[in-house]
């Protein structure tokens, strides 16, 4: 064992789990916003190019996006308490990356809407409330330092969009 690695694990001992769990959940956020909500105007403007379909149509398949994880929400609770937000976390990121893939795959309007709408459940799934529910657990004495930090990932989300 080196040297390093034996600074690396001291110096890990000493700190609380709840902050490798915080990363890890700024990450998962970070996918969902850098891929889906921000990048969203991004997928537009390639898409409208190629098939010319209108703002308006756009438009309504954001809207019934953003219904649907709406309407999920119940669901979505019932599910973490059930389950366990780690299970749902894992579910819903493999649901989302099957979206995404299927949003590559898009051919008509209603391949478009279908695919955004799986990878927006997937989204939600993996996404706020299930982050937020295992900081919360985690996380006691700095429970809003711990909230607030996870919300970086969808900020740090927008940033990817450029990429």
């Amino acid at each position: 064992m080196t040297t390093l690695t034996r600074r690396a694990r001291r110096w890990m001992q000493g700190v609380f789990p709840g902050w490798w769990v915080l990363t890890g959940a700024v990450a998962v956020q970070l996918l969902p916003a850098g891929f889906l909500l921000s990048a969203y105007g991004a997928y537009v403007v390639v898409v409208q190019a190629e098939f010319g379909w209108s703002a308006t149509a756009f438009a309504a398949a954001f809207s019934l996006q953003q219904v649907a994880t709406g309407l999920l929400g119940p669901l979505h609770g019932w599910l973490l308490q059930r389950f366990g937000p780690v299970r749902i976390i894992r579910v819903g990121l493999l649901v989302f990356a099957g979206g995404m893939v299927l949003l590559s795959q898009v051919g008509s309007y209603t391949g478009f809407v279908l695919a955004l709408l799986i990878a927006a459940i997937g989204s939600s799934f993996g996404g706020f409330l299930s982050t937020n529910t295992v900081v919360v657990h985690w996380f006691e004495r700095r429970r809003s330092l711990g909230l607030a930090l996870i919300q970086t990932g969808i900020s740090a989300g927008g940033l990817l969009v450029p990429l």
